[in-house]
């Protein structure tokens, strides 16, 4: 008896992994890369639709059949620089999944997938879903076309789809390099591009929701940060003058590097920081001289949580870099950027003019 129980278990084991993997196997759609490239055929997972969705803070799990669209969101690219050697860099990419069913639902995630694509004359081709991609030789990098989204056919001819894009002009221009957008429930930030006048900025791909913006210049930053909603009856509003956030950061300085807390604002299940950090470092081992010692100030951006009695880093983006000599840019927080809405679909203007 005991065997055929254990049987029948593996069977039906063997059952509900068959009819997930191999009918997923059997929907045809078409794959737009970053560089144009369009790949169109028979569509198959590496692994199954299984995460954890950033909006709704609860685990789905989507069949591929019920998929009208997946899409990988650029959430930020910038230079990452080793520690060890300053010429020794690399690109480091962060992503976001969007899943679209044929019922409406979206959900958004991160997860490590692959998707593949076997074309009409049955030649495979696979595509990576990444969580955070450390790209190390940059010059190709940059060339290479990476996985945006997959549109599932239906029969007849699509459309791509709106996708959500926050855009508007900047007055006066000229005074910011760069802008990012915080996303009010998650903490997910996302880096966009300013014109080379200064008029101009874009985001060309978000997920829906509140943000707050940063504006980063030479000589000023401006910012828009509010508390977050209340997660439950103990996620109180942090008291920036009582709480340990300040001595924790402070606690991070090591050696030439020095830590300081200069703004922050939150509960305690999301906290925004902006964070200096100052630091000299040799340029070259060996015997120093005044020009081999690198002094630098960076401004960073962290958003802390609290549990389990500690505080921690979930993310942390470096919003400005400049020398020590230089002056510090002016500080502003301008509550116009504190909650600007992205919605679900098309292009939400935003014009932003200084106070």
């Amino acid at each position: 008896m005991m065997q055929w129980r254990i049987i029948r278990q593996w069977l039906g084991f063997l059952l509900v992994f068959c009819s997930f993997h191999f009918l997923e196997g059997a929907v045809t759609g078409t794959v737009y890369l970053s560089d144009g490239k369009i790949y169109q055929g028979a569509i198959s997972l590496s692994r199954s639709l299984y995460f954890q969705d950033l909006i709704q803070r609860r685990p789905v799990a989507i069949r591929l059949e019920q998929v009208y669209m997946l899409e990988l969101i650029l959430q930020s690219q910038g230079m990452k620089q080793s520690s060890q050697e300053e010429s020794s860099s690399s690109i480091e990419r962060r992503f976001i999944l969007g899943v679209h069913t044929w019922d409406g639902q979206s959900y958004w995630g991160q997860l490590h997938n692959k998707v593949f694509v076997t074309l009409a004359n049955r030649k495979k081709y696979g595509f990576g879903l990444p969580k955070v991609q450390l790209l190390r030789n940059i010059p190709e990098v940059l060339n290479q076309g990476y996985f945006m989204y997959l549109i599932m056919d239906a029969g007849t001819k699509h459309k791509v789809p709106d996708l959500r894009k926050l855009t508007g002009a900047i007055s006066p221009g000229g005074i910011f390099q760069q802008v990012y957008a915080v996303h009010e429930n998650y903490g997910v930030v996302f880096a966009g591009r300013i014109s080379a006048d200064g008029q101009t900025y874009q985001f060309t791909r978000l997920i829906p929701g509140y943000y707050q913006l940063f504006w980063i210049g030479p000589k000023e930053i401006v910012f828009g940060m509010n508390p977050p909603p209340r997660h439950d009856l103990m996620d109180t509003l942090v008291d920036m003058e009582a709480s340990t956030l300040g001595s924790w950061i402070r606690q991070h300085s090591d050696g030439g590097i020095s830590m300081q807390m200069i703004y922050a604002c939150g509960r305690y299940s999301k906290v925004q920081a902006l964070v200096m950090q100052e630091s000299t470092r040799l340029a070259s081992p060996g015997l120093p001289t005044i020009q081999d010692v690198i002094q630098e100030r960076k401004f960073w951006l962290w958003i802390c949580s609290f549990r389990q009695n500690k505080w921690r880093v979930n993310h942390s983006v470096l919003l400005f870099q400049q020398k020590k000599s230089q002056p510090w840019p002016q500080l502003f927080h301008d509550d116009r950027i504190a909650q600007v809405w992205v919605p679900d679909t098309g292009t939400r203007t935003f014009d932003y003019s200084l106070p």
